[in-house]
């Protein structure tokens, strides 16, 4: 069964305009087979020119953080202007004595805007060929290194290469190297090596890349390093990669790296093998060895609380599996558990069972006794750990924890004790669960109302998994009941249905159910529509309403387009794909124009393939052979892509400035001139502020 709920996609609610389909690019006359590019027919005709419009793109790097007029997340396009400049230098002049020059600041810019995969390619050549050619030795590798900024600043640090041997057992030694910039807090961070030094030729290899994907900016926080510890218990060590991403608040993770046979492997955690480990605001403490275990602890706050979660990992021959769980809270300013209760719950619902029921636990022992209110939240977590068990197949453990909250409960007279009794009186077997669920229900006096109910205009209405139990009920339905039959077998399950009907959203003679049930433990009526074709029953959640509705309004679009009024500032778009006949439910905003049938999925995914093609471009022998993949995308679009997707100029102007002098830059590495300056003018003509510009000029001689 597919079951939908209906999100609203974040990125619609930036649309400009819609998507025109007629091509951007006319059909290009390029070779088949690409040939070197014809020799300065575009600027620089010298290398000494080369070098100066290097300089210039540098420079506007350091000149931009002082306006500040430029967005600090597109910052790294700057970086990539000067990358751009740097390799066009190294193309043109390959045996100018400022090569090798201007391969430092290749791998430099291009691991500072985010191509940091390129970077990587270009450092671990450089560093074999010094220890294979060069005759460098390993020992020597910090003071040979060259960082690759004009000037060391803030906005452009200097990177630094060290080196540490490891206690890998073999002939050969092998060394831990460092590449990047090592300390401090805002910092693009360091990418990871390992050297293995062999008689006839040393090899390198990347064992973790820590710097940003998305480039580095003012006010990015991206410190990582790499240590060398002993995290499997075996006496050999691993390369521990460290990593923080985000402002003054965000992720901290850890990755485990084996190396002790090459190439490194990620040593995963927990059995669906992640390769790392995160905490949000965390970071990974001391490795400590207990009881001939050595176990990893990870630590994270939980939201705005003064609470501390922190999970033991410990290696089981296969992945690093979770072996505790603890929850300690600082002891001066602690947060209140009405405060912290939503964090808790939010990561208990996230984890494995054993997790969930672990850090349950330790929320009720942290938070002990507590006061009369505090106890019957203390007691709400007991059930959701009975929960947990319920919905992951362990019935019998399930109601383990259910008697023993009926027989021993916290508060003799709290809110959960009957409800807990009447769930356990009715819950039989898997199908009473909807109904056992909708007893599972408090009125809560002491928590927060999140809306007014008339009905309980006193207290807080709690229920922990009558929507689970909804979710429950419909999957497996959907699985054995035809469509038909589907809101009878509700009915049968104690769903309350308050409206039905059939009707052909698709005007194509096979009727589509909707029905709205009436949720017993909130104000507001929810609407489902679902589908029985083309892949079984789908079922999809359309919203919640103040009243029951007795039909639905339709306003067909097209023929596979019907948009359903239901009276509401925001609107229901039905899709039906003409191909695969997939249907889909998309929640429109009131300011949203129901006629724009732009496929903004398809654009998202060609913009996602553009910057995938462009990191191949980069590490291509042959990067003209990416041109026609380029003009495969840009065929099917009259403008830029981005500024389809993106609204605000201040985001989609420097995407689109990339986005044309790449593909002009293909193009003249394709010989097709024609083209390339096309590309380049537009780039001036629509963008001239923009970061490529400077370049663009340059290649038009302007």
């Amino acid at each position: 069964m597919k079951f939908f709920h209906v999100l609203t996609y974040f990125n619609l609610a930036f649309i400009l305009v819609a998507c025109n389909t007629q091509p951007l690019l006319p059909t290009a006359a390029t070779s088949s087979t690409p040939t070197p590019p014809a020799a300065h027919y575009f600027a620089p005709h010298t290398a000494d020119e080369a070098q100066e419009i290097l300089t210039q793109s540098e420079q506007v790097i350091l000149k931009e953080i002082e306006n500040l007029e430029m967005p600090l997340s597109q910052y790294s396009l700057l970086y990539r202007a000067a990358f751009y400049a740097a390799w066009n230098a190294s193309l043109y002049f390959p045996d100018d004595p400022r090569a090798e020059t201007w391969k430092w600041k290749m791998a430099y810019y291009a691991a500072m805007d985010g191509d940091s995969k390129f970077a990587t390619s270009i450092y671990i050549e450089k560093v074999t060929k010094a220890l294979n050619e060069e005759n460098v030795r390993i020992e020597d590798l910090p003071s040979w290194f060259r960082s690759g900024e004009l000037k060391e600043e803030y906005i452009t640090p200097h990177f630094d290469f060290e080196i540490q041997p490891t206690n890998i057992p073999g002939d050969n030694q092998v060394y831990l190297a460092q590449l990047g910039v090592h300390g401090g807090i805002d910092i693009p961070g360091m990418m990871c090596l390992v050297i293995a030094k062999h008689e006839d030729r040393d090899a390198v290899y990347l064992a973790y890349d820590g710097f940003p994907d998305g480039g580095f900016f003012p006010t990015l926080r991206n410190p990582s390093f790499c240590t060398l510890e002993d995290a499997t218990g075996d006496g050999v060590e691993e390369v521990i990669a460290h990593n923080w991403s985000g402002g003054h608040v965000g992720t901290g993770s850890l990755q485990v790296i084996d190396i002790s046979k090459l190439p490194p492997k990620i040593l995963p955690f927990n059995s669906l093998k992640d390769e790392k480990v995160s905490g949000w605001n965390g970071s990974a403490g001391d490795f400590t060895n207990k009881g001939g275990k050595i176990q990893i602890p990870m630590s994270e706050t939980l939201g705005q609380c003064d609470l501390y979660l922190t999970r033991y990992y410990e290696w089981n021959g296969s992945w690093f599996d979770l072996k505790n769980v603890s929850l300690e809270r600082e002891e001066v300013g602690f947060s209140s558990l009405k405060d912290c209760y939503g964090n808790i719950s939010y990561s208990s619902d996230k984890d494995t069972v054993f997790e969930k029921a672990q850090i349950l636990d330790e929320a009720i022992r942290v938070y002990s006794p507590g006061s009369d209110s505090e106890k019957d939240i203390l007691e709400e977590f007991r059930i959701k750990k009975g929960l947990a068990y319920l919905f992951s197949g362990n019935s019998d453990k399930a109601h383990e924890v259910f008697e023993e909250i009926a027989s021993t409960p916290l508060k003799k007279d709290g809110i959960w004790v009957n409800p807990v009794k009447n769930f356990l009186k009715i819950y039989q077997k898997p199908s009473d669960v909807y109904k056992a669920c909708v007893a599972l229900t408090a009125c809560d006096p002491n928590r927060p109302l999140m809306f007014e109910d008339p009905k309980h205009p006193n207290c807080a209405i709690r229920n922990p998994c009558q929507i689970q139990a909804l979710d429950y009920v419909m999957s497996r339905l959907s699985l054995s009941q035809p469509l038909e039959s589907f809101t009878s077998s509700l009915r049968a399950a104690g769903v309350k249905i308050a409206s039905e009907g059939l009707v052909d959203l698709d005007n194509d003679a096979r009727d589509e159910l909707w029905f709205m049930i009436e949720p017993p433990t909130q104000m507001y009526y929810q609407l489902w529509i679902a589908s029985n074709y083309p892949n079984g029953i789908q079922v999809f959640d359309a919203g919640t309403y103040p009243n029951a509705i007795s039909k639905l309004t339709l306003k067909p679009i097209t023929s596979t387009h019907t948009l359903i009024d239901l009276g509401q500032p925001a609107k229901l778009l039905w899709t039906r794909d003409s191909t695969t006949h997939k249907p889909t439910l998309k929640s429109l905003y009131e300011w949203q124009d129901p006629n724009d049938l732009t496929d903004y999925g398809a654009i998202n995914t060609d913009i996602k393939e553009f910057e995938r093609l462009q990191l191949q471009f980069y590490l291509n022998d042959n990067p003209a052979g990416i041109y026609e993949d380029f003009l495969a995308i840009a065929k099917n679009y009259v403008q830029c892509p981005y500024l389809l997707y993106y609204p605000s100029a201040t985001l989609y102007e420097y995407a689109c400035g990339n986005y044309y002098y790449t593909i002009g830059f293909a193009a003249e590495l394709a010989n097709d001139n024609n083209m390339a300056q096309k590309m380049y003018e537009t780039v001036l003509e629509k963008y001239p502020t923009n970061p490529m510009a400077l370049l663009a000029k340059n290649k038009l001689n302007q």
